[in-house]
């Protein structure tokens, strides 16, 4: 049989092996980034005169691990690409988050400091997070279009910065977050002992005294600064 009958013979079943070859090889890089280091740590931490061990790094595959595990305790968590999130939604998502990067920092006793600066550099696209990052998030462009008006969500206001003050979009922190365990804990003394809540705080500062009607401020004025504070706070923390 002629060399090029042969190949066109055993095409179909050589088809398959290349597949098969291809879809092999796409599983062990997976596996191989999987195991790659996330997030690495300085080779030695030194305190007073001792030294501690070198910590290993933050692997995907540990990410992977906390957020199933993260993920367990949260209802109602489903994947978000390409579509909009309820705001039951999105605080399911902030859940999940929030745990696995509690969980992240008691298996490698991360301090304050190491959790607001180091677990944001990991890419969470490399993980099986990237599955449930919000479309508006996913995107790198955000495009504007000329409108009579402005829109609802405050987006485009900034047409340089289109997403700047629009709605689930973050603000920008002057200074690091100042958390009790460095994750959401509220913030204790300078001698570590727990603050007055801020309904105590309310309670002695602003008295309920009556003044009296104030007929220059109606009801609406209250309304107002609701909406005010509401529009500005609806936002990925």
């Amino acid at each position: 049989m002629p060399v090029w009958k042969s190949v066109i013979t055993h095409l179909p079943m050589m088809k398959g092996l290349w597949q098969a070859f291809v879809c092999v090889y796409l599983i062990n890089n997976v596996r191989a980034s999987y195991a790659e280091c996330a997030l690495k740590f300085n080779p030695t931490t030194q305190i007073g005169s001792v030294k501690e061990r070198p910590r290993p790094c933050i692997k995907y595959e540990d990410i992977n691990t906390a957020w199933w595990k993260a993920c367990q305790d949260v209802p109602n968590l489903r994947k978000y690409p390409g579509r909009d999130l309820t705001d039951e939604e999105l605080a399911a998502l902030g859940t999940a988050l929030q745990e696995t990067s509690r969980i992240l920092a008691k298996k490698y006793s991360l301090t304050r400091d190491e959790i607001n600066t180091w677990l944001p550099e990991i890419d969470t696209s490399l993980t099986d997070i990237d599955a449930y990052c919000p479309a508006i998030l996913r995107s790198a462009t955000y495009f504007c279009t000329e409108r009579r008006y402005r829109n609802m969500d405050a987006s485009c206001n900034n047409l340089h910065h289109p997403t700047w003050g629009s709605a689930r979009f973050p603000f920008k922190r002057f200074v690091p977050p100042q958390y009790s365990d460095g994750i959401s804990e509220p913030r204790q003394g300078w001698d570590d002992f727990p603050l007055p809540d801020a309904r105590t705080v309310s309670f002695h500062v602003h008295r309920d005294v009556s003044r009296g009607n104030q007929h220059d401020l109606a009801f609406m004025f209250a309304a107002w600064g609701q909406l005010v504070d509401h529009d500005l706070t609806l936002t990925l923390l």
